[in-house]
């Protein structure tokens, strides 16, 4: 279509890291050949949260992906142990920087889907989320230094205002913004 320049694919952490360290990335090099054969650009959206009841996560992470109120499953963002392994998988997702073909990585959505009880049992606080967030996106500009970073933000837990926090981080290293259910006049 006229004026389309790329496309947007979820991929499941999963899928990416079958296993601890061990990273497949043979469906991104296809989709990079299918993009390039096209004169298309290609942003690889990292899912670590579901709407269905498939585990988005590698099966090492198990024990910190939890069932949400959507019926799906979430990752414990917040976990120093999921942050450390987030940006394992980012940094081994930069050998498509150089890559023309290959525009960026995207988060999921902000918004955990747990209820209190379940944010409380699993050690979160708004302070642990926005610090990860800004661990993980710093972290992701300097592993794609060409590439783009995009974060889709909308709703975080305990403390709305901490979004202003992490894109006051992150906005500078060139991190790009945005996200579902943007509504500007919602109050």
């Amino acid at each position: 279509k006229p004026g389309v320049v790329g496309i947007m694919k979820r991929y499941t952490w999963r899928s990416l890291e079958p296993t601890l360290g061990q990273y497949d990335f043979s469906e991104i090099q296809s989709d990079l050949d299918w993009a390039a054969a096209y004169g298309m650009r290609l942003i690889v959206m990292i899912e670590d949260k579901t709407f269905t009841l498939e585990r988005p996560t590698p099966a090492y992470l198990d024990q910190y992906t939890l069932l949400n109120r959507p019926g799906g499953y979430t990752v414990v963002r917040w976990s120093p142990y999921v942050v450390t392994r987030m940006k394992a998988l980012v940094k081994a997702l930069g050998r498509f920087d150089s890559n023309p073909w290959f525009e960026g990585i995207a988060t999921q959505e902000t918004a955990v889907g747990f209820d209190n009880a379940t944010l409380d049992a699993n050690g979160y606080t708004p302070e642990k989320y926005r610090d990860a967030y800004i661990d993980i996106l710093s972290d992701a500009t300097v592993s794609l230094p060409t590439s783009r970073v995009f974060w889709f933000m909308n709703f975080l837990s305990g403390k709305q205002t901490y979004i202003a926090d992490i894109a006051a981080a992150v906005a500078p290293l060139g991190v790009a913004m945005g996200g579902p259910d943007i509504l500007p006049d919602d109050k």
